[in-house]
């Protein structure tokens, strides 16, 4: 959740940024249009490129996986 859905959802402070202690929860996806939201919309499940849930990797990259776990 983005940090403006969660101040409208009435999350703010809970949801919508990373902090120590937050859930952590996270997908990076690659890159396929300069707008963000447009690349979220049409990406393919072979661009996630890192899923953290609740701060732990669950999927990713190698190098991002060993760079992150070092």
């Amino acid at each position: 959740m983005t940090a403006g859905a969660a101040r409208i959802a009435g999350f703010e402070g809970r949801l919508g940024s990373l902090h120590p202690g937050g859930p952590a929860d996270i997908v990076v996806l690659a890159r396929r249009a300069d707008d963000p939201c447009d690349s979220v919309v049409a990406a393919y499940p072979s661009d996630v490129e890192l899923v953290m849930i609740g701060g732990d990797i669950v999927f990713g990259r190698p190098d991002w996986c060993a760079a992150l776990t070092d």
